[in-house]
């Protein structure tokens, strides 16, 4: 791992300082020189000065790092600290690098030679307490842990060392008693309280059952944090975050909502803000005051959110605002390709706008790029449904029975194979339609769109019209007002042999219907002629014709009037 950004960032600052402890001769410190490669090299320690000696050290570990020789750097500096034990700053550094890179004996090593002097830091012994526990030195842990809190009641790492070993070994009494002790510390500020909160949040993962009695430590802590008046943004948003946890959703909004309007110079955070409260509003109901932030955060940043954009989308989508929802899911797309709910989202807002065939092209790219599953053979075959393409609706609509099958069963409810019926119908093949509409009634009995389709086709027909009818009805009492239903119910009575009672529900129809429809006049015409009515018949056949043209029509009305 090349550690040359963090240890020069750290670390710069260390060489003024050390210059200014051992200031080397004007031809270089004695002892090292410069090697032909660019490096600095050790030539013999100084007896006399170990300082001086440390500097070299820590020079030679720049000059290694500069050169792309991190290990080599790192050793340098573990010499340049192991000579200078009172420069804690590079002997932390070097810890936390170790412990970041996974060799916690390595940093205990370092911390240990570091612990012995009289006036070392509490920060010193908590790094140590965590690099004996990731080595598994249990003990040791505790008792550094327990030496970094003497030295510092304040010192949070400590808390946290004891807290962790405590919650590994299962003594949660322990855990629970050692985060009290920091929280009874009344000298505290508002960042030690809010990491006191965490420690309290962190138990509750481990022991949820505890609520009742964590609920009310957490919330006098935050409490005592907010009386402190912190100016910290990301300690505030800590506190609303640990607010949300114990239920106080409007103390973390009202939270919320004052650090979005000062935090301009932290995007990220602002932006992260802005989501919380827009998932608040959500909870709260309140979509506008959602759909505000979310439209704050794409306008901010466009290139840099796809979950705003999709949580837009589905908004829109509840709102039937489906043209703005499709903008939504392209921009989900174009900002995550990999996003694959959204090509589907997309796909049937492209079907609820009339544009099947832009909905096909999105499907056929989900297709490319993902395993092939439910959704896309369902969206597909409604497309080609879309496009009068039955065939296709058929085909892709029994794939995706068998990927349900052999995937997520509870796919297979009654609306899939209402719609598997109607494409079936539709190409003609009736016993197999009859088949899926029947197993759609055996999960939705009561679905009144599936019993109408069925009684229709059948009536159509001329088949089991006694149960077309009572089929129809049974729609009815669900929709009364349905002009479907009215027309399936007067064509039922119809083919019955019944016109003058098909005549009151088809008249009824008619009245219902907000556009002209040219299958209703011609029904009204067959149903006027059986009765005996020509006048009538002959006036809702050319107003059917009116509306659409059909030589079926025309021949009627040939006949009718024999010319």
């Amino acid at each position: 791992m090349n550690v040359r950004t963090p240890i020069i960032s750290g670390l710069v600052g260390l060489l003024v300082g050390l210059t200014a402890c051992s200031t080397p001769p004007a031809s270089g410190p004695s002892g090292w020189s410069k090697a032909t490669n660019g490096t600095a090299t050790i030539k013999s320690a100084s007896p006399s000065s170990k300082k001086a000696e440390a500097f070299a050290r820590f020079a030679a570990g720049i000059s290694r790092d500069l050169n792309a020789e991190p290990d080599e750097a790192l050793e340098e500096f573990e010499k340049s600290a192991a000579l200078d034990p009172s420069n804690e700053t590079l002997t932390i550094e070097l810890a936390q690098r170790y412990l970041q890179q996974r060799k916690p004996q390595r940093a205990a090593t370092i911390l240990a030679k570091n612990s012995t002097r009289p006036d070392t830091s509490a920060k010193i012994f908590s790094l140590l307490g965590r690099a004996h526990l990731f080595s598994g030195a249990t003990n040791d842990a505790i008792v550094a842990s327990q030496k970094s809190l003497q030295r510092d009641p304040l010192l949070m790492e400590g808390y946290q060392n004891l807290a962790e070993i405590y919650f590994r070994s299962g003594s949660l009494s322990n855990s629970l008693a050692i985060i009290n002790q920091a929280a009874a510390q009344t000298n505290a500020g508002s960042t030690f309280l809010s990491g006191v909160a965490d420690l309290y949040s962190d138990y509750l993962r481990v022991a949820p059952k505890d609520t009742n009695v964590v609920y009310p430590k957490i919330r006098s802590t935050l409490r005592r944090a907010l009386e402190l008046g912190p100016e910290s943004p990301i300690v505030l948003a800590r506190i609303a975050d640990l607010s949300i946890l114990i239920n106080e959703e409007d103390q973390a909004a009202a939270i919320y909502e004052d650090l979005v309007e000062s935090l301009d110079e932290t995007p990220l955070l602002r932006d992260a803000i802005r989501e919380k409260l827009a998932n608040f509003y959500l909870r709260k109901g309140d979509k506008e005051r959602a759909r505000a932030q979310l439209l704050f955060i794409v306008r901010d940043n466009p290139t840099r959110y796809p979950q705003a954009y999709y949580t837009l989308g589905v908004m829109a989508y509840e709102a039937k605002e489906f043209a703005k929802a499709a903008d939504h899911f392209k921009n989900v797309l174009l900002l995550n390709p990999n996003f694959e709910q959204a090509y589907y989202d997309l796909s049937g807002m492209l079907l609820g706008t009339q544009k099947p065939r832009d909905a096909l092209t999105i499907l056929d790219q989900a297709r490319t790029r993902f395993p092939r599953g439910f959704s896309v053979d369902y969206l597909t075959s409604m497309a080609y449904s879309a496009l009068k393409d039955y065939t296709n609706a058929v085909k892709f609509l029994t794939s995706a029975e068998l990927l349900a099958k052999t995937g997520d069963k509870r796919r297979l409810t009654g609306g899939f194979y209402f719609q598997l019926g109607a494409a079936l119908e539709r190409i003609k093949d009736f016993a197999k339609a009859e088949e899926y509409m029947m197993k759609s009634l055996e999960l939705e009995p009561d679905a009144a769109e599936t019993l109408n389709y069925l009684g229709y086709m059948w009536a159509e027909r001329g088949e089991k019209l006694d149960r077309a009818r009572e089929m129809i009805e049974k729609a009815l009492k669900v929709q009364p007002d349905s002009a479907a239903y009215l027309d399936s119910q007067a064509w039922v009575l119809f083919k019955m042999g019944k016109p003058q009672e098909a005549l009151k529900p088809m008249l009824r129809a008619i009245e219902l219907t907000e556009e002209p429809d040219a299958t209703l006049y011609d029904h009204l015409g067959d149903i006027q002629f059986a009765s005996g009515n020509r006048s009538a018949a002959r006036k809702a056949w050319e107003r059917s014709l009116e509306i659409e043209p059909s030589d079926d029509i025309r021949k009627k009305l040939k006949d009718l009037t024999g010319s």
